[in-house]
């Protein structure tokens, strides 16, 4: 599966804590989810983005899972999280809108990290 190659390739845990990949990742996730009139906030904080972000997506995933199925399909289509890992269960995560956060963080995480891989590729 191409999701799982790039996550081996970039170290997600790395650049969650990275502040320009972070800054780059919460600009992707605001745009995402601003095409369907969803508003998520930059955190002001610099430490604390990465769960910041996760608190904010949770709780939009949370009003979508109980209200708009449609819209929360539509988003992790545009965002392009797959069926296989939304249907994947973690121990960490009790409920379904935090393992959606999760999945659409390290996707959007792998956006940007792909991004500039590329950028910084001689000849590109």
């Amino acid at each position: 599966m191409k999701n799982d190659k790039l996550e081996k390739k970039f170290d997600l845990e790395a650049a969650k804590k990275d502040k320009e990949i972070l800054k780059a990742t919460a600009s992707q996730v605001i745009k995402d989810f601003a095409m369907l009139g969803m508003e998520i906030h930059f955190p002001l904080n610099a430490e604390n983005t990465y769960p910041e972000l996760f608190n904010q997506l949770s709780q939009h995933l949370e009003q979508l899972l109980e209200n708009d199925h449609d819209k929360l399909l539509n988003l992790l289509y545009k965002i392009d999280v797959s069926d296989k890992l939304i249907k994947t269960r973690y121990s960490e995560y009790e409920k379904a809108q935090d393992i959606l956060a999760d999945k659409i963080l390290q996707r959007e995480l792998l956006k940007v990290l792909t991004r500039l891989y590329f950028q910084e590729k001689p000849g590109k």
